[in-house]
């Protein structure tokens, strides 16, 4: 057997090991966390839900490349925030971490309604968010 293919064998395998693992965790903390037991898994069912939305917005054939660059954005974002997280929780102590995470958090939550408001169509335009005349297909 290829050694290479042996290596993409096991590193897909440990990469789904940890989806599993991420979702169950998440889960979990949700459900101690979170004040009613529907909404336990609610930030897993965003992720994914989001994820499967997310390629909707392409053709087919580009659906696969679109996929792979969020994957990448996502997880490169995961691995930035975790260590830079760490590193300033140990030289700074929670309160700086909690403090240094609301700029992030204010961006992420506003950047949808930012976006909204700039997308919706004017009224003299008569174009719908599709871009196409109102009642036309």
């Amino acid at each position: 057997m290829n050694l290479h293919l042996l290596l993409l064998a096991l590193c897909q395998g440990l990469f789904l090991t940890n989806n599993v693992t991420f979702i169950a965790i998440n889960g979990l903390v949700g459900l101690s966390l979170a004040p009613n037991s529907w909404m336990a898994t609610l930030p897993i069912t965003g992720y994914v839900a989001g994820g499967a939305l997310y390629t909707e917005a392409y053709r087919p054939e580009a659906r696969t490349t679109a996929q792979a660059a969020m994957d990448t954005v996502v997880f490169s974002t995961m691995t930035l925030t975790s260590f830079s997280s760490g590193a300033l929780v140990t030289t700074q102590g929670w309160t700086w971490l909690n403090r240094g995470s609301t700029v992030p958090l204010v961006l992420v939550a506003g950047g949808p309604s930012v976006a909204c408001h700039a997308a919706a169509p004017r009224p003299e335009s008569g174009l719908n968010l599709r871009g196409t005349r109102h009642g036309l297909p």
